[in-house]
């Protein structure tokens, strides 16, 4: 960010420069003139204008503007001219700008699929726009699709808790919490990732808490609430690097 600061100061500085330059070979010329009519230079046509204050002078192209056609113009023209003058300089012969940011972009292509699983957040923010939309859209439409899975696997467990089939039920919902895992793993991965994968662990966990109470298998309850905390304070984690 300084880098492209310094470089757009200097432009101004350089077009402060030529404008003044301008002025200056503009008065010296006229002084020249004055003393000696001989001297005059023969100009293009398309610097010859005379200009009698009834046309508005023609702003479109500056390398027809004289000294005293640009005095006539308002300060905003002025201000117009010496801003596209900044542009075209900037467009021709640097074009740096663009380009920097292009290269700080980083293709669709280089990650593996399904990209809710391989795009880091970070990695997330540098995709162009519309790569941006399409990993969210394949990344939405995963989690909505997995949600819907997960939902039947715990109703699966709920159904053998009822039965007090406890075996049964535990193996669901440890499956439930591993497929929840899968999206939380990766601590840089995209927020939306981690945030359906902790939901998945959280639905599961708290149905294990109730197995493993009914079970008496109280080591194993302290383990499950241990993660239920962690997953907790993950989540507050990121909602303060959100902020």
């Amino acid at each position: 960010m300084k880098k492209i600061t310094g470089v757009l100061i200097s432009i101004v500085v350089l077009a402060l420069g030529l404008f003044l330059l301008f002025n200056d070979s503009a008065d010296k010329n006229s002084s020249a003139i004055e003393s000696d009519p001989s001297k005059a230079e023969v100009l293009p046509d398309k610097q010859v204008i005379k200009y009698d204050g009834a046309l508005e002078p023609n702003v479109s192209d500056d390398s027809s503007i004289t000294k005293d056609e640009f005095k006539q113009l308002s300060q905003e023209q002025q201000d117009e001219m010496m801003e596209e003058f900044i542009i075209d300089f900037w467009e021709k012969e640097l074009g740096l700008l663009d380009k920097n940011l292009q290269e700080k972009r980083l293709s669709l292509d280089i990650f593996n699929r399904p990209y809710m699983k391989t795009i880091t957040e970070s990695e997330y923010f540098q995709l162009s726009p519309e790569d941006q939309e399409k990993a969210m859209a394949e990344v939405v439409d995963i989690a909505k699709k997995t949600r819907s899975f997960v939902k039947d696997v715990i109703a699966e467990a709920q159904s053998c808790i009822t039965k007090k089939d406890y075996a049964r039920a535990e193996a669901c919902l440890l499956y439930a919490w591993e497929v929840g895992r899968e999206f939380t793993n990766n601590k840089d991965g995209m927020y939306i990732t981690r945030v359906v994968g902790i939901s998945f662990e959280k639905d599961a966990l708290n149905e294990l808490v109730g197995v493993y109470t009914q079970l008496g298998d109280h080591s194993k309850v302290q383990t499950v609430k241990g993660r239920l905390s962690d997953l907790e304070k993950e989540m507050d984690e990121m909602r303060n690097a959100a902020k």
